[in-house]
C-alpha cells in the first residue's frame, strides 16, 4: 500500500514493513518515484546530494522529515524501528569499533560522523546478510523482498525464526555507493556465502543470536560505556576470575573463553573476537578504563558472564546510578562530587560498598590497592566505619619461649 502525501512531497511513500531497515525503505522509496537515479533520491531526502553516494549517504533527520513532510512520524521513533543504533548504545559501543580500543574524546564524535544509511541500517556498510525462507515470505506477502534489521545484528549468523543459516555477501564499494541494492537484486559479481556450517548443530551460535535480538527490542534500556565495563567487570568477579587485587586472570579468562566458544570460532564473525591476539587485547581492555568493546565481543561476555540479557541489564543500571549518584568511577569519587566532609563521607563510603559488592571476599589491603585514594581517605576521616567493613589484620609477633 502507498500514499500520496501532497504534490511538493515525494510523489509516493510506502509504509514501512515489519523488522525493516531505513535503507530498504529508502530503496522502496526511489523504485516508486521517478528519480533520476538512486544518489539522486538520497540528494532530495537526505540533503547528501553533494557527496553522490547511497550506501554512505548522511542521514539528515530534519531535511528526511521535511522531504516526507512527516508521513513517517517522528523521526527519532522512526530509527529506533529502523537502524541499529539502539542495539550499539545499550552495549556501550559504536558500529566503527571492530577491535578492543582505547578511546580519546575526538574519536568519538569522528565515529559517530563516519556513520552513514548502510551502516545505520545494518552497522556494516558491505556485508549484508538475508534469510531464504524470510525472503520467500516476503516476496509472497509483501512482493518484494527486504532486508531485516535482525538479520543484520553483529553475532547473528542463524535466522532466529526458522533457525536456518543466514546467506552473507559482501558489497563492492561501487555497486554499493551507485545504486540501492535488495536480496533480489544483488550484482552479478557479488560473492554470496553461508554465515554458518549448514547441518552443523552450534549452540552457541543460536544463543548469542537469541540475545541479540533482545538487545536490539529493549527500547527502554539506557546504558553507557562505563556501566556496560563496570558490569562486566561484576561479572567477571562473580565468576571467579578477578583477584583480590583486582587483577583478571588472564590464563583462566582465555580458557574459559575458549572453552565456551570453541564450537563457532570457525566462523568469520566470530574469529576477530576468538583470535590469541584479540583475546589478549580484550583481558587488558577489561582491566582498565577508557576503552570500548566491538559490539560482537560484547554481546558474547554478556552471554557467557551472564547468561541473560536480564541480569545484564539490572547490573547496567544498578552502575549507572551508583556513578550518576556518587561520581564514583572505578572507585574513585570525582573531584566536583567531592566539596564538603558530608559529601566526601558519602562517596568514599559508596566506592568501598561498590568495591565489596564486586569483590566481597576481599581484605583491606586488597581495597587499598585497588581504591587507594578512598581507602586513604576512610582510613583517615572514618576509621570505625572502615573497621566494620574492613576489619583490619593486625599480627601478633610469635614470642619463641626458651625452654632449656
Amino acid at each position: 500500500m502507498v500514499i500520496r502525501p501532497n504534490p511538493d512531497a515525494p510523489a509516493r511513500l510506502p509504509k514501512l514493513l515489519p523488522d525493516e531497515t531505513l535503507y530498504s525503505l529508502m530503496a522502496r522509496v526511489h523504485w516508486l518515484n521517478d528519480y533520476k537515479n538512486a544518489r539522486d533520491c538520497c540528494a532530495r531526502l537526505l540533503g547528501d546530494g553533494d557527496q553522490l553516494r547511497v550506501a554512505d549517504s548522511c542521514f539528515d533527520h530534519i531535511r528526511f522529515h521535511s522531504a516526507t513532510r512527516g508521513f513517517y512520524g517522528d523521526v527519532t521513533r522512526l530509527l529506533t524501528r529502523t537502524s541499529l543504533s539502539g542495539f550499539f548504545h545499550r552495549l556501550g559501543t559504536h558500529p566503527g569499533v571492530e577491535v578492543p580500543r582505547r578511546l580519546r574524546p575526538e574519536d568519538t564524535d569522528a565515529l559517530t560522523a563516519s556513520g552513514g544509511l548502510a551502516t545505520l541500517s545494518n552497522g556494516r556498510a558491505h556485508i549484508w546478510k538475508w534469510c531464504p525462507q524470510c525472503m520467500q515470505r516476503d516476496r509472497d506477502t509483501y512482493g518484494v523482498a527486504y532486508w531485516h534489521r535482525r538479520h543484520q545484528l553483529p553475532s547473528v549468523v542463524i535466522c532466529n525464526e526458522h533457525q536456518t543459516p543466514l546467506l552473507e555477501a559482501t558489497l563492492l564499494y561501487r555497486d554499493r555507493q551507485q545504486e540501492f541494492i535488495l536480496p533480489e537484486q544483488l550484482p552479478g559479481r557479488t560473492r554470496v556465502r553461508l554465515a554458518c556450517h549448514a547441518g552443523v548443530p552450534l549452540p552457541a551460535a543460536t544463543s548469542l543470536g537469541r540475545l541479540a535480538e533482545q538487545i536490539l527490542l529493549d527500547d527502554a534500556m539506557d546504558a553507557s560505556p562505563e556501566s556496560v565495563r563496570g558490569a562486566l567487570v561484576d561479572g567477571l568477579a562473580e565468576a571467579g576470575l578477578v583477584s583480590r587485587m583486582g587483577r583478571i586472570g588472564k590464563k583462566a579468562f582465555i580458557a574459559g573463553w575458549m572453552d565456551h566458544y570453541g564450537d563457532v570460532a570457525r566462523l568469520p564473525e566470530f574469529t576477530p573476537s576468538l583470535s590469541a591476539r584479540n583475546v589478549s587485547g580484550l583481558v587488558q581492555s577489561l582491566s582498565r578504563e577508557g576503552w570500548v568493546l566491538p559490539a560482537t565481543t560484547t554481546v558474547m561476555l554478556v552471554n557467557w558472564l551472564f547468561g541473560s540479557w536480564q541480569l545484564f541489564r539490572e547490573h547496567c543500571t544498578w552502575r549507572r546510578a551508583l556513578s550518576s549518584t556518587t561520581g564514583v568511577s572505578g572507585g574513585h569519587p570525582s573531584k566536583g562530587t567531592v566539596s564538603t566532609p558530608e559529601n566526601a563521607r558519602k562517596n568514599y563510603r559508596d566506592a568501598c560498598i561498590a568495591f565489596l559488592k564486586s569483590h566481597p571476599d576481599a581484605t583491606r589491603k586488597d581495597f587499598w590497592v585497588a581504591c587507594p585514594r578512598s581507602c586513604r581517605w576512610l582510613h583517615t576521616h572514618d576509621e570505625k566505619w572502615l573497621q566494620r567493613q574492613l576489619p583490619a589484620t593486625h599480627r601478633r609477633k610469635l614470642i619463641q619461649l626458651e625452654l632449656f
